[in-house]
């Protein structure tokens, strides 16, 4: 909770639930990123979140089974056929197909 933020539901003090822009993202503030995100949660988006933040706890779940139905493969062969400028402009909005059960709970440097 950032106290020189104005919040326009006092009920609710995380960023998630407010319209509007975001507060500023703070040394110490976290970062949780879900299954649920929209972004293609691969080693590589990982790796990148390192550069600006200390990785505190992850999830391993070994024995998981992708989400695999006819709609996700269609989507995964789709978007190997978009161009960067396609994929840079909304074409396809939730590049996070397979919905690993993974978590990964970070801290801003």
């Amino acid at each position: 909770m950032d106290p020189g933020h104005v919040y326009q539901y006092r009920q609710f003090p995380y960023s998630v639930f407010q319209p509007g822009a975001l507060p500023t993202i703070n040394p110490g503030d976290y970062l949780v990123v879900s299954p649920q995100s929209t972004r293609n949660l691969d080693e590589g988006y990982i790796n990148g979140l390192k550069k600006d933040y200390d990785l505190v706890y992850s999830t391993q779940s070994r024995l998981a089974i992708p989400r695999a139905g006819a709609k996700t493969l269609v989507k995964y062969f789709l978007s190997h056929k978009l161009s960067p400028a396609q994929k840079a402009s909304g074409v396809m909005l939730n590049e996070n197909l397979w919905n690993w059960p993974d978590y990964y709970v970070f801290i801003k440097k």
